[in-house]
C-alpha cells in the first residue's frame, strides 16, 4: 500500500498486543494449503516496533468496505524493528485477514509492504523429509536452524512448535534413552520429545507411542523399542 496509516481498529484485540495503533490490513486467498512466510515492513521513518497477525475470515469474497467478520486467530507476532514475519499454514480457499500495525501512535505506519511466499521444507522440517541417523555416530547433531510452522499436534501438547524430525531403526530389542538438547539462544525455549513407530505422516497420531516435555532446552526419555522396526523421533519447541 501507498500512503500513511492512522487507524487504530478497536474491534479486533490480537492475541501478542490487544492495543493496536496504525492498522493496515491485507486480504489473501491460497490456491494451496500449505505453509507459508509472511514478511511485512514499514516505509516510516521513525523507529517502529511493528505486529503482526493473521485472523480467518467468514467472507466468501472479499470486500473493499468491511473487515468483518473477523474470526479465528491463526498466528500473532511482535517485534522491535520495522519489520515482522510469521510463518504459518494457510489452507486453500479460505479468506485471511492480515494485520500489520505499531505498537503505539508516535511510531507511523508508511506504505507498508506485504510479501507471501510460500514454504519449501528442507531434510528434518518435518515427517515427510525425515533425516535417517541409524548409522550415524551418537549423539547426532544438526548445524542448522529450525523454524518451520507445524500444524500437527502430539499428545503431550497440542499446540508444538517448530519441529526436528529424525529416524531410527533399532538393531536390537531393548529399553533405550533417547533425549534432545537445544541449542536455541531463548533460555526459555522448552522443549518436547515425541516417538513414532512406522508412522503415516498424514495420521501422526495413530503411530505416535511416547511424548514428553521439558521445562528446559533439554528433554529425555526412556522407551522399549523393537529390533527392526523404524521410528520418527520428532524434537520440538513447546510454542
Amino acid at each position: 500500500w501507498t500512503g500513511s496509516f492512522d487507524e487504530d481498529p478497536s474491534y479486533v484485540s490480537p492475541s501478542c498486543d490487544e492495543g493496536v495503533t496504525n492498522g493496515a490490513w491485507f486480504t489473501y486467498i491460497p490456491t494451496i494449503s500449505d505453509n507459508y512466510t509472511l514478511s511485512a515492513t514499514n516505509g516510516t521513518s521513525t523507529n517502529a516496533y511493528s505486529r503482526l497477525a493473521v485472523f480467518k475470515s467468514d467472507m466468501t469474497v472479499l470486500t473493499a468496505d468491511s473487515c468483518s467478520p473477523i474470526n479465528e486467530e491463526v498466528a500473532c507476532t511482535t517485534n522491535t524493528t520495522k519489520s515482522a514475519d510469521l510463518s504459518v499454514y494457510l489452507e486453500a480457499d479460505q479468506v485471511y485477514l492480515i494485520l500489520f500495525w505499531t505498537d503505539g501512535d508516535t511510531y507511523t505506519m508508511v506504505d507498508p509492504e506485504l510479501d507471501i511466499v510460500q514454504i519449501v521444507p528442507e531434510a528434518g522440517d518435518v515427517c515427510e523429509e525425515v533425516v535417517d541417523i541409524t548409522s550415524e555416530d551418537m549423539p547426532y547433531a544438526f548445524s542448522e536452524d529450525f523454524g518451520f510452522p507445524n500444524n500437527t499436534p502430539t499428545s503431550c501438547n497440542p499446540t508444538p512448535g517448530s519441529s526436528v524430525w529424525v529416524s531410527f531403526t533399532a538393531g536390537e530389542t531393548g529399553t533405550f534413552l533417547v533425549s534432545g538438547s537445544n541449542a536455541g539462544s531463548f533460555s526459555t525455549a522448552d522443549v518436547g520429545l515425541a516417538i513414532y513407530e512406522n508412522p503415516d505422516c498424514e495420521d501422526l497420531s495413530s503411530s505416535e507411542i511416547e511424548c514428553s516435555t521439558g521445562n528446559s532446552k533439554n528433554v529425555g526419555l526412556s522407551t522399549d523399542l523393537t529390533e527392526g522396526v523404524t521410528y520418527y523421533l520428532r524434537f520440538f519447541l513447546d510454542e
